[in-house]
């Protein structure tokens, strides 16, 4: 609960100001993105006036870990309209970039393995054509040894 005040009393204090996308991903960097998200949805949740009754969809897609306390809910006029509006531009931005690192990692992974696999095949055809073919071996057949006589006759 104390962190979900400081970081509701952290986005009074921003919202105060002109609100810039920097200043909302410090926020987000500081409390986390589910923490701000939170705090700016029981906002909406709570707003009897009806200021922000346009994010009421997107508030109600967040799920609120228990009842925030009162301390926690933020004052609802037009410059937390304009914050929360930053806010949502902002989160699309990170899922955005995220998308397109992880698209980045897959398609350098597959470079990577694509060029080791080049390699080794590459290194398996110099070897093919560097070294003079070997002649089979002939598979000795077992030969048995050679059966001792016996004497007929008396042992001395």
């Amino acid at each position: 609960m104390r962190l979900d005040k400081e970081c509701a009393e952290a986005i009074q204090a921003a919202k105060t100001i002109f609100v810039f996308k920097a200043t909302i991903e410090q926020l987000v960097k500081e409390h986390g993105t589910e923490r701000v998200g939170w705090v700016l949805a029981a906002a909406v949740q709570h707003d009897n006036t009806n200021a922000l009754s346009h994010h009421k969809n997107w508030a109600a897609e967040k799920k609120l870990p228990n009842e925030p306390p009162t301390e926690t809910i933020l004052v609802c006029d037009s410059s937390l309209d304009v914050f929360i509006g930053k806010y949502q531009e902002v989160m699309s931005d990170i899922k955005t970039r995220h998308q397109h690192e992880q698209a980045q990692f897959k398609q350098s992974s597959y470079a990577a393995i694509l060029a080791k696999h080049q390699q080794r095949t590459n290194v398996q055809n110099q070897n093919r054509i560097i070294s003079p073919p070997q002649p089979q071996q002939k598979t000795a057949q077992a030969e048995s040894p050679p059966l001792k006589k016996k004497s007929r006759g008396v042992d001395r």
